[in-house]
């Protein structure tokens, strides 16, 4: 999977600032970084081959509060998708970072930050849509920014008060107001943050996406399951048919406070 990803991700030119990512190509190749990016591809990758229900899994690099250089690291070592939780913080990254970056924004989104997150160029994809009047407040805001925005729906898969998220029964009505009423929004996956290790809760999440595959006619091979973090990705993939996984302490280490 590593090579797999090293190709799909070779750097390219940036030509709007090419001073600033060559500074950005500078990391060594043997930093403890780029070791661990590699022992998470490989363990990914046997992961995969062990499951029945996820045929490619990619590590999605988690930002949060962790220092630059480092990401500036797994940059140079070809990685372009990372993930940011906080608003302020994608916004300051994404003007410090290469251009050909593709944020993920994976924290909690307050509806009011919605029109400053669509500003953001490079924003590939919000995972974390919890409820349809969030959904609404993007579209409305892609239509006034003049583009179209790749959303996951976020599902409470834990029943869990502290999480966030859509209950389970009724992410397909919410699906189907997004794709019927939100049409500058493209709904690409579906995102869970729940108990850690909770095997049943993967398997909810993959039969959401199948149930919602179905239902509207879409290919289950194009559409995302980003469920498993650091802790308990490999469970991720093998009983819940993970398509990504968000992974930051065991690429950078521990977090600043």
């Amino acid at each position: 999977m590593f090579t797999r990803l090293q190709k799909l991700y070779q750097p390219q030119l940036i030509s709007k600032n090419l001073s600033l990512y060559r500074s950005f190509c500078t990391a060594s190749s043997h930093s403890t970084v780029v070791t661990n990016l590699i022992k998470i591809q490989s363990d990914v990758q046997k992961a995969v081959d062990f499951s029945t229900k996820s045929p490619l899994a990619k590590v999605l690099p988690v930002t949060k509060r962790i220092d630059p250089e480092l990401v500036r690291e797994a940059y140079a070592h070809g990685e372009r998708h990372f993930g940011e939780n906080y608003f302020q913080s994608l916004r300051d990254r994404a003007a410090d970072f290469p251009s050909d970056i593709k944020w993920h924004f994976i924290g909690h989104l307050q509806s009011n930050k919605a029109n400053g997150l669509l500003k953001i160029p490079n924003l590939h994809v919000v995972e974390t849509v919890d409820n349809t009047k969030l959904a609404k407040k993007l579209n409305k805001a892609c239509e006034s920014n003049e583009r179209t925005l790749n959303i996951f729906l976020q599902v409470n898969s834990s029943g869990e008060v502290s999480k966030s998220g859509l209950p389970p029964s009724e992410v397909l009505n919410a699906a189907e107001i997004v794709i019927h009423e939100c049409t500058s929004l493209n709904l690409k996956g579906l995102m869970s943050i729940g108990k850690i290790g909770d095997k049943k809760g993967f398997e909810l999440m993959y039969k959401l996406k199948t149930d919602l595959c179905e239902k509207y006619d879409i290919d289950p091979d194009k559409f995302e399951l980003s469920i498993g973090t650091s802790a308990d990705f490999e469970d991720a993939i093998i009983h819940g048919g993970a398509t990504e996984v968000r992974v930051g302490t065991q690429i950078f280490g521990e977090r600043k406070n």
